[in-house]
């Protein structure tokens, strides 16, 4: 079960254009902050409000901020490989999610 996890991975990392000696580009500090930062505002909040009946806590933001904190502290190598594990981890979350695949149906032929 585990074999087959890493060869889904590898071929993730493949068709993610992670070859050997890929560089990802480092997270912005300054980006992730202003992220965290907007989901503050009141405009967000009451936006959040009126659409979901609650505020926003903005864990996700936060937590996207710590992470990126938590990558300065590392070194280059075990940065790119966190930088690479959170790109594929991302790309697999959005490839097992809901897509509209699952709502239409893919059609072989032009409809007449």
């Amino acid at each position: 079960m585990e074999e087959k996890k890493h060869v889904e991975n590898e071929q993730l990392r493949e068709s993610m254009y992670l070859k050997p000696g890929y560089q990802e580009e480092p997270c912005s500090l300054q980006y992730y902050f202003d992220q965290m930062a907007m989901c503050l505002t009141v405009t967000s909040q009451i936006r959040h409000y009126y659409r979901y009946g609650d505020y926003n806590k903005c864990k996700g933001a936060f937590t996207d901020f710590k992470w990126c904190l938590s990558t300065k502290s590392k070194s280059p190598e075990e940065e790119q490989k966190m930088l690479q594990e959170r790109r594929l981890d991302q790309w697999v979350k959005l490839r097992e999610g809901p897509s509209s695949e699952d709502i239409w149906n893919v059609r072989t032929q032009p409809k007449h």
